[in-house]
């Protein structure tokens, strides 16, 4: 009979390897939940909000058409577009000055 004791602990792992192991899936949790963050938009409008004194910043888009939005439209949204087409401005002669259009003027070309 052999005695499965001595066995067992013959084979078990270090302390090391499983500590190793822990290291590396609280990066991995936490890259994952730093990128999650950054794909929601919440960093760039609220890096925009504070460099423009608090006042809620023009959203500007250019993923197929260069076009903004202002806080008064009805397709304004926070924290903005979570494709990562989103820039910010402080007033809409800025988004006009960088060659965006209003959203409402803009030609549609998909109806």
């Amino acid at each position: 009979m052999v005695n499965t004791k001595k066995i067992s602990k013959k084979y078990t792992l270090p302390k090391w390897f499983w500590l190793g192991w822990g290291i590396i899936l609280v990066i991995i949790i936490i890259s994952i939940a730093i990128y999650a963050l950054w794909r929601t938009g919440l960093p760039g409008y609220y890096n925009a909000l504070s460099a423009c004194g608090g006042k809620p910043p023009v959203e500007a888009r250019t993923f197929i058409t260069s076009t903004y939005l202002t806080p008064a439209d009805d397709k304004y949204r926070i924290p903005g577009d979570q494709l990562g087409y989103t820039n910010y401005f402080c007033t809409e002669a800025e988004a006009q000055e960088a060659g965006y259009d209003h959203e409402e003027n803009s030609k549609q070309f998909i109806r």
